[in-house]
């Protein structure tokens, strides 16, 4: 996966938000503050692996970080300022450089691949290879193991962003495009027309769903393989960078440290809760959801997802508890509009 200046894990554990050197930390499950680091200069992307967080700097250094504790662990030099990241989920790192990408395996600088002109990198899932999207429009798939070249094909305009869809493929936004880009990088395919479409794309555990953003504080999301809008979040505040967590929760990270984690069935939203001696920040989040459609554009062949679904219906039956917790009320100074569109009607509900 491909990370911003946010990282919310796969697994649920973990959220994980920058403000400038800083990393804030808080569960997955509840919100709450677990840990914060301060490096040594401004952060260009966070991201998590399993039992890991990992982080890259303007300076030059990869910080890695145990996820439960927030104990520091072996560091990298890069040799130059880092300005994207991506990791799979069997700990390998892609941090992207000015020219070129720095693999780091195991806390270890493993090997440089030359990389001119890129703007954004990918990784695979199991880490067997990457994708850089390009100025000039290309996406080069790179076989890490060999270090070659698996393929490319051109998007017409600047990549913006690209990521792995655990269904076998790379998804990238060039122009106002979201595009399909197969395993190898010969052959892709515009799934849909987004307006506005900005840097961060993420996609579901499933792979049914994509986010993107669109705006400097909007989001849409899209299902697939049908391409079509079935969510929107908008925000007056930067958005960092987004990320699925597990089945549909959705989150997204802003300026100064915060977040919130979207249900994209039930419109739950959640934020975190600030961290002991931080400002306290307010905000409003619009929120438009088809969930008919957020419905048909998710995988029933996955059992996994299934016993998360089930988890969480249960989860949102019971009583909302805790101050990170929202149920369309005012809780812990966060103002929420919500809009879940719901059998061909509008629900609209306004927390003050």
């Amino acid at each position: 996966m491909a990370f911003a200046r946010f990282a919310y894990d796969r697994s649920g554990s973990i959220i994980v938000c920058v403000d400038q050197a800083e990393l804030l930390a808080y569960s997955g499950s509840d919100e709450h503050p677990m840990w914060r680091q301060t490096c040594e200069a401004p952060l260009a992307a966070v991201g998590t692996t399993v039992g890991e967080v990992v982080a890259v700097d303007t300076a030059g250094r990869m910080h890695r970080f145990e996820a439960n504790s927030g104990s520091k662990l072996d560091g990298v030099g890069l040799g130059g300022p880092a300005r994207a990241l991506a990791v799979a989920r069997d700990g390998t790192c892609a941090a992207l450089l000015e020219d070129r990408i720095v693999m780091v395996a195991g806390g270890k600088s493993s090997k440089e691949l030359a990389a001119p002109g890129a703007t954004c990198v990918a990784i695979s899932d199991e880490g067997s290879a990457a994708a850089i999207g390009t100025r000039q429009g290309r996406v080069q798939v790179l076989d890490l193991r060999a270090g070659t070249e698996m393929g490319s094909f051109e998007l017409g305009h600047e990549v913006q962003s690209i990521c792995w869809n655990v269904r076998g493929f790379w998804l990238g936004t060039a122009g106002d495009q979201l595009w399909r880009i197969d395993a190898a990088g010969r052959l892709g395919a515009s799934l849909a027309k987004l307006p506005g479409l900005q840097p961060h794309l993420t996609s579901s555990a499933d792979g049914g769903l994509v986010a993107c953003r669109t705006g400097a504080g909007q989001v849409s999301v899209v299902t697939l393989p049908q391409g079509e809008t079935v969510a929107t979040l908008g925000y007056q505040r930067s958005i960092e960078g987004i990320a699925f967590g597990p089945d549909v929760w959705l989150g997204i990270g802003l300026d100064k440290g915060d977040g919130n984690k979207i249900n994209l069935i039930t419109g739950a939203c959640h934020r975190t809760d600030t961290h002991p001696g931080r400002a306290h920040d307010s905000w409003e989040v619009a929120i438009q959801i088809d969930k008919q459609k957020v419905k048909d554009g998710r995988s029933t062949a996955n059992p996994s997802a299934e016993a998360v679904r089930a988890k969480i219906a249960a989860k949102n039956a019971a009583p909302p508890a805790g101050t990170g917790r929202l149920s369309l009320r005012y809780v812990g100074g966060l103002i929420v509009v919500a809009v879940v569109l719901v059998g061909g009607a509008f629900l609209a509900h306004s927390c003050r």
